[in-house]
């Protein structure tokens, strides 16, 4: 992995929009806003695998609404505790892992300082070794059991660096990651709006100045449960 850019080298004056142009090559294509352009920070690291490419940053929290993009690829996500909405679904991904279609528009409110990994893989190669469905796309998954496994692999990758590895070494890798997915990353039953309700609980951000910025869609689920949000 190679550190491309960190806001800890550039004039704070000018490390948010840097940042902003950068993650929009690296990440996705997105508009984002934060609490504090004066005291933003961030840095992100690439890399490659033959023809998958990951990304691992940290940065402050953010609420960003990405315009979705003509790409090929597939994206299975690391995420800190962020709220997504995408495809019509609104869910809180609590340090689980997400298979995202980026071609999707979506809105994303981190819930605390990101610290994120993307593997970017072509829709083809995962394509060959599963049904890429609603069942699977665009849906957290908890890091148990098969998926704890297949994230502690990426982290691993990420780790290690996959430049560093040996083209033998770096196919052999390849090959096992996609398998992995698809074998870990199964379908999963339509989330209900108590499960919704349930992982904002988890995630421990049931307070008024959180909740202001949270999409329609969780208030009106809270509300559905018979919670009232602390004013």
């Amino acid at each position: 992995m190679h550190k491309i850019f960190s806001t800890a080298v550039v004039p704070q004056a000018e490390a948010y929009d840097l940042w902003i142009d950068v993650a929009r090559v690296y990440i996705c294509d997105h508009e984002s806003s934060v609490p504090d352009r004066s005291r933003f920070c961030a840095a992100i690291e690439v890399g490659k695998l033959d023809d998958l490419s990951f990304a691992a940053w940290q940065a402050d929290v953010s609420h960003s609404r990405a315009r979705g993009t003509d790409t090929d690829d597939l994206c299975p996500s690391l995420l800190s505790c962020v709220a997504i909405e995408i495809a019509g679904r609104s869910f809180v991904i609590n340090r689980n892992i997400c298979l995202l279609d980026p071609r999707e528009p979506h809105v994303a409110h981190s819930l605390e300082p990101n610290d994120r990994m993307i593997v970017r893989i072509p829709r083809k190669a995962l394509g060959e070794r599963m049904s890429l469905t609603t069942e699977v796309v665009n849906r957290p998954y908890p890091l148990q059991g098969d998926a704890a496994l297949l994230a502690a692999f990426v982290r691993g990758i990420v780790r290690t660096g996959p430049s560093t590895l040996s083209p033998e070494v770096a196919s052999l890798v390849r090959n096992a990651l996609l398998d992995l997915i698809a074998v870990a990353l199964r379908p999963q039953s339509e989330p209900t709006g108590l499960d919704y309700v349930r992982s904002i609980m988890e995630a421990g951000i049931l307070d008024a100045e959180r909740i202001a910025d949270r999409p329609a869609r969780a208030r009106a689920a809270l509300a559905q449960a018979g919670r009232r949000i602390r004013e």
